[in-house]
């Protein structure tokens, strides 16, 4: 449940009063999954057009990311891995340092916006094994290379670097990396029952 707070308080912090959205559909969810889905979708949409964005290699960009995009993500990873209502602690004993460093960050953070990103990080960090790290490579290969391809192409060539070109280097390597997952699904045929083929 700490990402939900994490995307609420970042959400809030960046004017995005759709966040409130976030609790309904935690609750929508542990009813039906679908309907948690769905108010999440109707979240997405009102986000987009609450946060805007001008440079994909700005500040801006930046804290939108760790403040909304990457928390509301992992809030939704969240959301669909439960089956239950946490059980929250009784008294301040069962609080571990683990889970209290990077809440106490995100707090401050609401006062000095870089201890957010640093209390975000670690909630990463700390929520990330090795055998995870490996088998996502490619969604952060996708988000890494076209920042360092927007990066290259602002330094070397800087009349290129316009928003429709932002937009057309990350729709396409958005595009490459569903495609290259697409190839690595294996095929399945389907066959009925009684069929001598």
């Amino acid at each position: 449940m700490m990402w939900l707070f994490v995307a609420l308080l970042g959400g809030l912090a960046l004017g995005a009063r759709s966040v409130l959205l976030l609790p309904l559909a935690y609750l929508a969810s542990w009813k039906r999954r679908d309907w948690g889905l769905a108010i999440y979708f109707l979240f997405g949409v009102l986000a987009l057009n609450e946060v805007r964005i001008g440079d994909v290699l700005s500040y801006a960009a930046v804290k939108a990311v760790f403040f909304l995009i990457l928390p509301s993500f992992m809030a939704l990873r969240e959301m669909m891995s439960w089956t239950s209502l946490p059980n929250l602690p009784k008294d301040y004993r069962e609080i571990r340092p683990e889970d209290a460093v990077p809440a106490v960050l995100v707090l401050l953070g609401m006062v000095y916006w870089p201890l957010f990103i640093a209390g975000v990080l670690l909630l990463l960090v700390q929520g990330s094994d090795v055998g995870g790290l490996a088998s996502s490579r490619l969604p952060l290969a996708t988000v890494v290379l076209p920042i360092l391809a927007l990066a290259a192409l602002r330094v070397l060539r800087g009349e290129l670097y316009t928003p429709e070109t932002q937009v057309a280097l990350l729709a396409a390597f958005s595009i490459f990396a569903l495609l290259w997952r697409w190839r690595e699904r294996k095929r399945v045929d389907f066959r009925l029952y009684g069929d001598s083929m």
